[in-house]
């Protein structure tokens, strides 16, 4: 059974097949899928996962100072109103 499996050494060998990755990336994702054994796949997956993890961490963190900074400026314009 031949398959069009690309390995990063053929990409990195034979640059032209790029091109042929970014045309259908599903069919080429999905054959270097295939070819994982289960341990590499639960590997991707938990990376993948802690990626998810982190980036929602990120995001979290960033309304948290979002809203700090909102919180800052209306009480500093509730003062400024106190005092006149």
């Amino acid at each position: 059974m031949k398959t069009n499996y690309k390995t990063i050494d053929n990409l990195i060998d034979n640059p032209s097949e790029i091109s042929e990755v970014i045309k259908n990336p599903q069919k080429y994702g999905m054959d270097f899928w295939d070819e994982l054994s289960e341990q590499h796949k639960s590997y991707v997956v938990f990376a993948a996962a802690a990626g998810l993890l982190m980036y929602g961490l990120y995001l979290y963190r960033q309304g948290s100072q979002m809203g700090l900074e909102e919180n800052n400026t209306n009480q500093g314009e509730l003062s400024q109103g106190q005092q006149s």
